[in-house]
């Protein structure tokens, strides 16, 4: 599952965070013990896919009530840091925006 991190893997990393969710289930389902579920849970993440992540969680877990606790629990965790990324980036930006500090130093940089 490491093997596609890294700039040169960013097509495969694409494919296979858009079938994330579509695979989820036949490992769960597959995969009695649940320790491969949970990893695949956790390190395939398709965390590129941002909100659609987020939501994707949510599907998942209406659609599977019956998902292991260790893979509910990597789910809600991924699900959780993603959202406290995208909530730290919305903050950054605003305060990019109302600083005027900021505009200077963009415009020595540009210039």
């Amino acid at each position: 599952m490491g093997a596609l991190s890294g700039e040169d893997k960013q097509e495969l990393r694409a494919f296979a965070d858009a079938q994330y969710f579509e695979l989820l289930p036949k490992i769960v389902r597959d995969e009695p013990i649940g320790e491969f579920a949970k990893t695949f849970a956790g390190l395939m993440f398709p965390n590129s896919l941002e909100k659609a992540a987020i939501a994707g969680v949510d599907n998942y877990l209406t659609e599977h009530p019956e998902t292991p606790a260790g893979v509910k629990k990597a789910l809600l965790q991924k699900q959780f840091l993603l959202r406290r990324k995208l909530k730290a980036r919305e903050i950054s930006k605003a305060h990019a925006k109302a600083t005027p500090s900021n505009e200077c130093v963009v415009n020595l940089t540009t210039h």
